[in-house]
């Protein structure tokens, strides 16, 4: 995912000649998008290690198991939001051209090209 994300970041901008682009919304997105798709597969991998314990282990029936896992479900509802966020806001920060190119570090901004 974070390869596919770099090369749309590096090839969007020259494809549409739409320079500049707004970078500092394309890094935010991207981190937020990763952080999203991690701690969605984090909360997934312990509701499956608790689910696999209580029908296995404990022998409990599955529509009963299924409720003890609900707060994990929400977490994962909490990431897939924010997944969501960062994507949107990513392709906002690719298609969308800023008026004038910032230069980091400097105040002013700089003359588009």
């Amino acid at each position: 995912m974070c390869l596919n994300l770099a090369i749309m970041s590096y090839a969007f901008p020259h494809l549409k000649n739409r320079m500049p682009y707004n970078q500092v919304l394309n890094m935010a997105s991207f981190w937020i998008l990763s952080s999203g798709v991690v701690f969605m597969t984090v909360v997934l991998t312990f509701a499956g290690v608790l689910q696999t314990h209580l029908e296995r282990v404990n022998g409990m029936p599955y529509m009963d198991v299924q409720e003890q896992l609900g707060f994990f479900y929400l977490l994962r509802l909490g990431a897939g939001l924010v997944t969501v966020i960062g994507a949107l806001l990513f392709i906002y920060a690719i298609l969308v051209p800023r008026e004038q190119e910032v230069i980091a570090g400097d105040m002013k901004p700089a003359p588009a090209e």
